[in-house]
């Protein structure tokens, strides 16, 4: 004869494992307990602490998977985090987490080097650079180039969106310049932790036709003249 106690499930069994780490949330996962008390398991009840105070904090009672996003946390705390099952019969005995700091698991690129110009002309310059050498632990998505006239104080980025980047380098054409004015270029790199810190700009350069222009066509005319 075989008798069945119903009762609260038993603690989810561990480790709490961190699927996901960010410096604002972290994700948990657990497998179910291996005593239901005779009833399923209905949802699971989540607490969190900071790892050295003993006040434990409400999370939610809504999982009814295995797996949830704590949101809220702040940066730089060490937090612990406890499971129980619930079934109809109530709250079972709690499963403790390890603590773990909310943190970004990765940080913002490094710095490029000085981005070089090229195809310079009365209202438009070519802006060339290479993506930099640190990414952050995460893969550059996009630059902002920016532009300042060396008269301002004040940098203007030359696209609305990130400019995508290249297998080799990555080049732009700035158009829109004043002939006459002389500009500077500096470039940002971008990734999932956010932009990293500006390039140093190059050196200033005045947009206007290349002197070659014209050395071409007194070339042509010299040659001309030698030919009558």
């Amino acid at each position: 004869m075989r008798l069945n106690v119903l009762g609260r499930p038993g603690p989810p069994s561990g480790p709490v494992k961190f699927e996901e780490v960010n410096a604002e949330k972290i994700t948990l996962s657990w497998l179910p307990p291996k005593d239901d008390g005779g009833s399923k398991v209905t949802n699971y009840v989540i607490e969190r602490r900071v790892a050295n105070r003993k006040t434990w904090i409400p999370v939610t009672n809504e999982p009814k998977e295995r797996i949830w996003t704590v949101e809220g946390l702040m940066e730089g705390h060490e937090y612990v985090f406890r499971i129980c099952a619930q079934n109809k019969y109530g709250v079972g005995e709690p499963l403790d987490s390890e603590p773990e700091e909310a943190r970004k698991l990765y940080a913002v690129p490094g710095q490029c080097e000085k981005p070089t110009i090229s195809a310079v002309d009365h209202d438009s310059m070519m802006v060339n650079w290479e993506e930099p050498e640190d990414d952050g632990g995460s893969p550059v998505t996009g630059y902002w180039l920016e532009r300042k006239e060396t008269t301002s104080k004040r940098w203007n980025r030359v696209t609305r969106d990130p400019i995508r980047g290249m297998a080799f380098g990555v080049s732009h054409n700035v158009t829109g310049l004043i002939e006459g004015s002389q500009y500077l270029f500096r470039v940002t790199a971008i990734n999932a932790a956010g932009c990293g810190p500006p390039s140093a700009c190059t050196d200033p350069i005045f947009a206007r036709d290349p002197i070659c222009k014209y050395c071409m066509i007194l070339d042509f005319t010299y040659a001309l003249g030698c030919l009558k």
